[in-house]
């Protein structure tokens, strides 16, 4: 698809609400819903196979795993004892939404 035509494809799909937050865009086809269900009534936290706690998952070249960049990275769980870091964590999850999405605000 020429890029121009690419373009235009977002804005109708846009405009027609595909990727608000009522009709969202499914990241590699996971849906929170699901997931969130799955999660609770099982009894387990929710991990993320197309997002693994490793090294890896950061990246290649700059945020590689002998960078200086990631040295000291610890994967961790957002826990419930602070408002204060889980926010931040969801904050942190959500800003490049935001940034791609400003009208999301």
């Amino acid at each position: 698809m020429s890029s121009i035509a690419e373009k235009l494809a977002k804005e109708r799909a846009r405009a027609q609400g595909f990727g608000s937050n009522t009709n969202a865009v499914k990241f590699l086809r996971q849906d929170f819903e699901v997931l969130r269900r799955q999660c609770l009534e099982s009894g387990t936290l929710f991990n993320d196979d197309m997002f693994p706690a490793k090294p890896e998952s950061l990246g290649f070249k700059e945020l590689s795993r002998c960078s200086g960049k990631t040295q000291g990275v610890e994967w961790k769980r957002p826990t419930n004892s602070s408002t204060h870091s889980l926010t931040s964590v969801y904050l942190t999850g959500s800003t490049p939404v935001l940034t791609a999405s400003p009208e999301a605000i």
